[in-house]
């Protein structure tokens, strides 16, 4: 008895690399008996994909996964279900249908879209307005090449821009002449790629105001027109419009000589100090507040820099001193000798009145030789400024003694270094040994040596000169 065999596939459009099931339906094309028996074979394309038997209701079925595509373009297989028949009963029977298989599914990116706004300074009567884009995607990584976004002044695209991995940067120029109120949006359009879809976002609006500029009037002074280096002086600058104070927290610049010294604020008046400003170089200073523009409670105002104001800054007065040094002009060898140097101012003033604890050194010098140094400080008995240095003379002779003064810097005064103009000559003799006379013979030897103790004794003849005087006086 003949058959009619027919196949479908459940889904019969599937993604790549996933299940369907192929399905065969067999019947008697003649009579009520049911084909319960036989084999069915099914093929894709030709090839066996596999069998099953039939069963109690006349069906079989396999499943069947489709492969994986080459490239992302969707193909059809033919899907052929043969029926094997079951001698002598049932005749063998064919049935085709097909199969779609589709690209896995792309992956979807969603994005944010931020949108800031940035006024520049009117120029000409126009207003750049610079508008930057920054997108946050999903997946956390740049945008692909190619991916765009629009811009929209007032709902009207007014340039699309290639986005540069997450940004995008748009100057718009616009007329600062009249008052006008712009909104503005950002819309990141839709984008794919091999395997993702990147879905588009658009901004909350941005609206920037322009309005005429207003040109307002900077003035500046300084509390003195002379001042010394080191000495705090107060700059005050002014910003006013039409004689009305701008918005107090105006931010205003100092400059002195084109060098900015320090930024301030204004307060309710309009005015703005630097308080206790100290010049550290001397010289005519030109004083000059610079005001940079910008949009203040509500106003836009132009940049606008002061006529300047000129302050001397002077130099300390340099006051001359004297160095003289007192010491005994005749010492023995080995015997230790002060050396004091007296520093004085020759205006008659104390070294004090110069503004400064510090008063210098003074350095000693023996045939030119540094030989030590010394602080300056007031002798509390004689008030005297004065440096005190002991050194020994180790030998004889004739030595030059001199002494060079530092200087010192105070807050209202420098004082000048000085040198003494001449030297003091020291005369250095041998140390005097005297030996009492002969007297009854004793164990004990007794030996006078002048202001000296052994150690100069030692210094001034040596060990072996020493032993020899012993022996000369008894000793063993």
């Amino acid at each position: 008895m003949a058959t009619n065999t027919s196949v479908t596939a459940n889904p019969a459009t599937v993604e790549e690399g996933t299940n369907t099931t192929l399905t065969a339906d067999v019947s008697a094309v003649h009579g009520s008996n049911g084909v319960t028996a036989g084999d069915i074979v099914f093929e894709v394309n030709g090839t066996s994909v596999g069998s099953a038997p039939v069963g109690p209701d006349g069906r079989a079925s396999i499943p069947y996964t489709v492969p994986l595509l080459d490239n992302r373009d969707p193909i059809t297989q033919n899907v052929t279900a043969r029926y094997s028949g079951d001698a002598p009963r049932f005749a063998a029977s064919t049935s085709t249908t097909t199969v779609r298989i589709e690209p896995e599914a792309k992956s979807e990116v969603t994005s944010t879209v931020d949108l800031a706004a940035t006024r520049g300074l009117v120029e000409n009567g126009r207003l750049p307005v610079t508008l930057d884009v920054a997108i946050d995607t999903s997946d956390g990584l740049d945008l692909p090449e190619g991916a765009e976004v629009e811009i929209l002044r007032d709902g009207v695209v007014v340039d699309t821009l290639a986005v540069d991995g997450v940004t995008a940067t748009f100057t718009d120029d616009l007329d600062a002449t009249t008052d006008a109120t712009y909104v503005y949006t950002v819309r990141l359009l839709e984008t794919e790629t091999y395997d993702t879809i990147y879905r588009s976002a658009e901004s909350e609006p941005v609206e920037v105001e322009v309005a005429p500029e207003v040109t307002p009037e900077v003035t500046v002074g300084v509390d003195s027109a002379a001042v010394l280096i080191g000495r705090a002086v107060d700059i005050t600058a002014t910003v006013t419009a039409d004689g009305t104070p701008l918005p107090a927290g105006t931010v205003v610049s100092i400059r002195s000589n084109g060098r900015d010294i320090g930024t301030v604020t204004t307060d309710d008046d309009g005015n703005a100090v630097l308080a206790g400003h100290e010049f550290d170089t001397p010289g005519d200073k030109r004083i000059v507040a610079v005001f940079d523009g910008g949009r203040i409670g509500g106003t836009t105002y132009g940049a606008v820099t002061s006529a300047p104001a000129t302050v001397t800054v002077e130099a300390l007065p340099e006051i001359d001193t004297g160095t003289t040094i007192e010491l005994e002009t005749v010492a023995t060898a080995g015997d230790e000798v002060t050396i004091t140097a007296v520093v004085s101012r020759l205006d008659g003033g104390d070294l004090t009145d110069a503004g400064t604890e510090n008063l210098g050194s003074v350095w000693f010098f023996r045939d030119g030789d540094a030989i030590g140094s010394a602080p300056v400080v007031i002798d509390t008995v004689t008030g005297e400024a004065t440096a005190v240095f002991t050194h020994r003379f180790a030998e004889r002779g004739e030595f030059r003694i001199t002494a060079d003064y530092s200087g010192a810097s105070g807050s209202d005064e420098v004082i000048a270094p000085s040198e003494t103009t001449e030297a003091t000559v020291v005369t250095v003799s041998p140390s005097d040994i005297v030996i009492d006379e002969p007297g009854p013979p004793s164990n004990e030897l007794e030996l006078s040596f002048g202001s000296l103790d052994l150690g100069s004794v030692m210094d001034a003849i040596g060990e072996e000169g020493l032993s020899s005087l012993g022996g000369l006086v008894g000793g063993n």
